[in-house]
């Protein structure tokens, strides 16, 4: 379901390459999205809220809004990861 999100976002830029290029990206990143909650203990996220902001930007054409709410979805994906990895690696030293 969360791919098939994404997939109905990007499929509006009408350009095949360009989709391509994006549903790539997105498919190499599955593992790490879903390692976020069980491994980087992201419980208290609301992803189905961040999904309802995106939708609205994208419908009201607000290019500038939708970008940046996608990129703090993204991040915040990463953020949970990196900060595990970081965890491990100031216990490790």
């Amino acid at each position: 379901m969360h791919e098939r999100f994404h997939q109905s976002l990007l499929e509006g830029c009408g350009n095949d390459r360009l989709l391509a290029v994006a549903l790539s990206l997105r498919d190499a990143a599955t593992l790490h999205r879903r390692w976020s909650v069980p491994v980087g203990h992201d419980y208290d996220r609301d992803v189905a809220g961040e999904h309802r902001a995106l939708t609205d930007a994208v419908v009201a054409r607000d290019a500038a809004t939708a970008s940046r709410l996608l990129g703090e979805h993204i991040d915040r994906t990463s953020a949970s990861l990196r900060a595990v990895v970081q965890n491990v690696s100031e216990h490790a030293g």
